[in-house]
């Protein structure tokens, strides 16, 4: 309860600071955007991807960053940027920024970062020598309460001779 009312007066307090333009530091990297705190406010607020105009850009979770398609821009965790207050929403307690200048701080990716995180679709096994295997998850099966399907098949069972089939007695068998 205290984090929302924290969250909404700091929404309250930016309200009348729309259009204007701040110093930020990018506090969070996702798919969908990235989180920018400004500096010296200590607000948080999201640039959506689809608000990084001018490219496509693919989101790198291991090293924290988003890489522009054509451009190589690259945003990263802790870069500097300016920002421009775009929306304040009271009710929902979020305040989205866009993008002051179209130029982040940060380096632009070489060549072989840009496709770093692509998957051609060859596998490295086979290759002796050349890398590590693929290390890919195994398939959840929703049937079977998210465990992998390599953990859910029963092992073949032998039949049992005829003999321990006559010999039941009321006692339970130890295993």
């Amino acid at each position: 309860a205290t984090r929302d009312a924290v969250d909404w007066l700091k929404c309250e307090y930016m309200l009348d600071k729309l259009g204007q333009q701040f110093e930020g530091i990018i506090t969070s990297v996702t798919n969908f955007g990235i989180f920018v705190e400004l500096q010296e406010i200590f607000v948080e607020g999201l640039i959506h991807v689809t608000a990084l105009r001018h490219d496509y850009y693919h989101f790198d979770a291991v090293h924290h960053r988003l890489i522009g398609e054509r451009t190589n821009k690259i945003y990263r965790l802790g870069d500097p940027v300016r920002v421009t207050v775009a929306r304040v929403d009271l009710d929902e307690r979020k305040m989205d920024f866009e993008l002051a200048d179209e130029q982040p701080v940060s380096h632009t990716a070489s060549v072989k970062d840009k496709h770093a995180g692509r998957d051609k679709g060859k596998s490295k096994r086979g290759k002796k020598g050349k890398g590590k295997a693929d290390t890919q998850p195994r398939e959840k099966d929703s049937s079977k309460g998210g465990k992998s399907r390599a953990k859910t098949r029963k092992k073949a069972s032998k039949p049992r001779p005829a003999a321990d089939k006559k010999k039941k007695s009321g006692r339970k068998r130890k295993r």
